[in-house]
């Protein structure tokens, strides 16, 4: 994630690649049961996790990643800012579909 994050408008690239990862546990979880959660673990908890890990390993990586290395996605792309929007789109609809699951 560190070699293709863009320069500037990090968050829309963050929420779209954890987006992704996150829907795919709710499919090992929901659908397959290949992840189960114990001692009050929750989804909550893994998409926060799912957050600080990322932004945590982006700062460090800024020290050890020189900018050569690096292929940043340009931000001021109109797909770059598509694919975030459809994917607030598809966020809400997993939050409700979730939360429409459990209850």
């Amino acid at each position: 994630m560190i070699r293709f994050r863009p320069n500037k408008h990090t968050f829309p690239f963050f929420y779209s690649v954890l987006s992704i990862v996150f829907s795919f546990e709710v499919l090992l979880k929901d659908r397959r049961g290949f992840i189960r959660f114990k001692n009050g673990w929750g989804y909550w908890d893994s998409f926060s996790l799912y957050w600080v890990y990322p932004r945590v390993f982006d700062h460090i990586g800024e020290f050890f990643v020189p900018a050569a290395y690096r292929k940043p996605i340009h931000s001021e792309n109109k797909i770059y800012w598509g694919i975030f929007f459809i994917l607030i789109l598809y966020g809400a609809v997993l939050f409700y579909w979730i939360y429409r699951w459990n209850h």
